[in-house]
């Protein structure tokens, strides 16, 4: 070979080489922007899914402090009145209320009854500054610590009115705990390591914030903030908090009486270090190595396949560990003031009777209590779902079963002027753990009762193939959406306003634990639900 044509080999293998790794380098970088972006998308989406976790979970909390407050709101109105009615005896007003007074005009307690406690004598301390409105004629009647709007679970709590000349002053204790609160919900979600704080601000400042923040930039000095408030659209930036580098997320919170404004998520970074640190190596490694650059894309490859992974998995850990941090924090904190409400309307509606109105009282109280029903409903629905769903099974008559379940059933479409079909011709022994599988059955007969019209049908048929027993339900109500018929058993996924998209959710694992499958489909006159369950 020549030495001229030896140059010219060099001059290739040079230009080639410059050619190489000005390619790689291009595709190096514009794979490394694109992996960036991916990664923030995921950030971003992680953190979303928190923020609706927190606002349903907030939302649930909110409603249930509403209901408790108008409760109590209403007994004392009834109480106050019975007073009334009864020459300011005091003795009307029932012990579980803290304590009771009747003061004159001249601000002396000339009546009381209760029982005296540092917290009530502490109340009777601002006795003065709660019935002033009342001494320069502003109002007739006022209700102190029981604003709807905007839920506290601090003293002193109770109704003030005119009666008969002197003043009436009942105080409760607040129907709901401090630890039952939005801002208890946004400590503990903060506590995980995957969450640096979570704050709620308006434009006065600081409504909720988790421990470890004392002072956050205002909204009218802070653009991207006001951005997100204007525009109500959620968005993102990477920020610093105690020395570290977080990634935020800046998310509208809905009005819910008077909490509302911008919901601030902070994340680590630690989580997706490893990840970048990847990226960067690969950049560096394709630049020094350009003959390798399809070891590089391939690395990138799967770099970006690894990405996906995680998101799927970190997704569905923060939905499930989210979910459940939920509900061991605020379901039980819910049962117990429930089950107060519930018992107080029962009282309330068999043991006091109205001097008018007696109607309307009664209808009042009936729909309370009906809302009270509700709403422990939906915690029995959450402890369920956040709970063990390992089978413990035991041996029951599979006919008796399904029939004492569908005769359950078969009440609440009578009522709805549902027709309710029938055909259980099953005979045998299943080993089955007969609480949550006769939980999972129902969901989905309600779901159906819930999807059926009134003049519509359900139908439940049982057999049994080999060794396993195949159950049927069918409902004549709407088809499933397209875009919601993959995502059905899903948690949070339902078509229905009031639905929380549980119920199904908690049947598929119930069925999914016993070793068994369920399947929708969508007829031409309806939607089958299919149960496939073994009987050992």
């Amino acid at each position: 070979m020549s030495i001229e044509t030896k140059q010219k080999l060099s001059k290739f293998v040079i230009i080639l080489v410059i050619a190489i790794i000005i390619v790689a380098g291009i595709t190096t970088y514009l794979s490394a922007k694109k992996t960036r972006s991916s990664l923030i998308r995921l950030m971003k989406r992680d953190a979303i899914s928190l923020a609706n976790i927190f606002v349903e979970g907030s939302s649930s909390i909110y409603e249930s402090q509403v209901s408790l407050i108008d409760d109590l709101r209403m007994r004392l109105l009834v109480y106050s009145r019975m007073v009334e009615s009864n020459s300011s005896d005091l003795s009307q007003v029932p012990p579980e209320m803290a304590y009771t007074v009747l003061v004159d005009s001249s601000n002396i307690i000339v009546r009381d009854v209760g029982v005296i406690t540092p917290q009530v004598n502490d109340w009777l301390g601002q006795l003065d500054r709660i019935i002033e409105p009342l001494r320069d004629g502003e109002k007739k009647q006022l209700f102190f610590g029981l604003d709807p709007e905007l839920p506290v679970s601090t003293g002193p709590v109770g109704f003030a009115k005119w009666c008969n000349g002197n003043i009436l002053v009942i105080f409760s204790y607040p129907p709901f705990r401090k630890e039952f609160g939005i801002g208890f919900l946004a400590r503990q979600l903060a506590e995980t390591p995957s969450v640096r704080y979570i704050i709620l601000q308006n434009e006065r400042g600081i409504l909720i914030a988790s421990k470890d923040v004392y002072r956050v930039v205002s909204i009218d000095s802070d653009p991207f903030l006001q951005n997100v408030l204007t525009t109500s659209r959620p968005d993102v930036r990477f920020a610093a908090f105690q020395n570290e580098r977080i990634f935020e997320l800046a998310y509208p919170f809905p009005r819910m009486g008077k909490f509302g404004g911008v919901l601030r998520i902070g994340l680590p970074l630690s989580e997706y270090k490893e990840l970048s640190t990847v990226v960067v190596w690969s950049i560096f490694s394709n630049i020094l190595l350009a003959l390798l650059a399809i070891f590089a894309i391939f690395a990138l490859g799967k770099v970006i396949s690894r990405t996906t992974k995680m998101r799927g998995e970190h997704e569905r850990l923060i939905h499930l560990r989210s979910l459940g941090e939920i509900v061991a924090a605020v379901a039980h904190e819910i049962r117990n003031p429930l089950n107060a409400v519930s018992i107080s309307l029962q009282r309330l509606d068999v043991e006091f009777q109205p001097t008018d109105d007696t109607d309307d009282y009664h209808k009042i109280i009936k729909s309370a209590r009906t809302q009270t029903k509700n709403i422990d409903d939906i915690v029995r629905e959450f402890i369920a779902v956040a709970g063990n769903v390992s089978p413990v099974k035991s041996e029951v008559d599979i006919q008796d079963f399904l029939s004492q379940i569908c005769q359950n059933f078969a009440g609440l479409a009578i009522a709805k002027k549902i027709e309710f079909i029938q055909k259980i011709n099953v005979d045998g022994l299943a080993n089955i753990d007969t609480d949550k599988i006769s939980r999972a059955i129902w969901n989905v007969l309600k779901n159906a009762l819930e999807a059926t019209s009134e003049n519509g049908t359900i139908e439940f048929s049982a057999e049994i193939i080999g060794d396993k027993s195949i159950l049927r339900i069918f409902d004549s109500g709407e088809k499933i959406p397209s875009d919601m018929f993959d995502r059905i058993f899903e948690p949070f996924i339902s078509e229905k306003g009031s639905g929380t998209g549980i119920g199904l959710f908690y049947a598929y694992r119930i069925i999914n634990a016993h070793e068994g499958t369920i399947t929708v489909q969508n007829l031409t006159d309806g939607v089958e639900f299919l149960i496939n369950l073994p009987l050992k």
